[in-house]
């Protein structure tokens, strides 16, 4: 009987700790709903220092925020139908406050998003769109506009058919999945992703791997550099491109034409090859990372 009652004891502080955690969390938010009307090329400024922020755009001619605030934070929003500016963040240090809102928006506004530590999220804008994060992920999807996307640590993804596309990142992977006229991508350690198709390609990593599948026809361009990340080229079944692939003290294996590299200095090695007509132009450079050309 005593060992019974010990543990329906246990168990009933255990449900009571349970629910008083669950409590607490729901007490440290507030709701928060704000709107006002927006024009729809407006420019829409926010920053919040933890949690996550989603801006999706609509066909309304104004701004809906909706969501919670950290328990104690005192927002700050505001503007008129061509400015809107709104802030989570009232100068704390302590970030076990989190934020979480929806953002919802004309689709051709002009987005400034920043988080210290939150996820941010962009859907269905054709504006220009800035998003930096310094530890927190980043994703967009449905883009059509510019996109600017940053996180010193966190991944970074955008999906869509922006005309304009910058991704950075230093230790979390960035990948870009879409078609594009310009395309930049860089990042310390973290690896690269780059397919779908662009007119003109670009991927810098010191130690990531780089993966890219792209068409390579008419007058599209791609370049990669990287010091030690290995760099995995995939191309269709018929690339019009000439490619130049050259690394100082790495290995270069060609799984796509018969084409073979040569020995360059002591330990690297050099391949230039023409696929098709030639129209499209590739360049690697590695210090001592590997390549790997081989068909999609």
């Amino acid at each position: 009987m005593r060992a019974t009652s010990y543990f329906a004891s246990r168990r009933g502080l255990t449900l009571g700790l349970t629910l008083a955690f669950a409590s607490n969390v729901v007490q440290a938010q507030q709701p928060f709903h704000r709107g006002a009307p927006l024009a729809a090329t407006a420019s829409v400024q926010m920053f919040t220092a933890a949690g996550s922020v989603t801006v999706e755009g609509w066909t309304m001619d104004s701004i809906d925020i909706r969501g919670t605030i950290g328990r104690g934070l005192t927002p700050h929003a505001g503007g008129d139908r061509l400015a809107f500016k709104m802030s989570t963040y009232d100068g704390r240090q302590d970030l076990s406050q989190p934020s979480h809102l929806v953002v919802r928006v004309p689709h051709r506004v002009q987005l400034w998003l920043k988080s210290t530590t939150g996820t941010l999220t962009a859907r269905a804008l054709a504006g220009a769109v800035d998003l930096y994060s310094i530890s927190g992920s980043i994703a967009a999807a449905n883009m059509t506009g510019d996109v600017t996307a940053e996180s010193m640590r966190g991944n970074v993804a955008v999906h869509g058919s922006p005309r304009w596309v910058r991704l950075r990142s230093g230790d979390g992977n960035a990948l870009f999945d879409g078609a594009a006229r310009d395309v930049a991508i860089s990042t310390v350690r973290g690896g690269i992703v780059l397919r779908g198709s662009a007119d003109r390609a670009r991927a810098e990593t010191v130690s990531g791997v780089v993966e890219v599948s792209l068409p390579m026809a008419g007058a599209a361009s791609l370049d990669v550099d990287s010091h030690d990340g290995p760099v995995r080229l995939r191309f269709g079944p018929s690339p019009d491109a000439m490619a130049n692939l050259f690394t100082l003290q790495g290995r270069i294996t060609n799984e796509l034409t018969n084409a073979r590299s040569t020995r360059s200095g002591v330990e690297g090695s050099t391949l230039s090859m023409v696929m098709g007509s030639g129209a499209a132009r590739i360049t690697v450079r590695t210090f001592s990372g590997a390549i790997l050309v081989q068909a999609r």
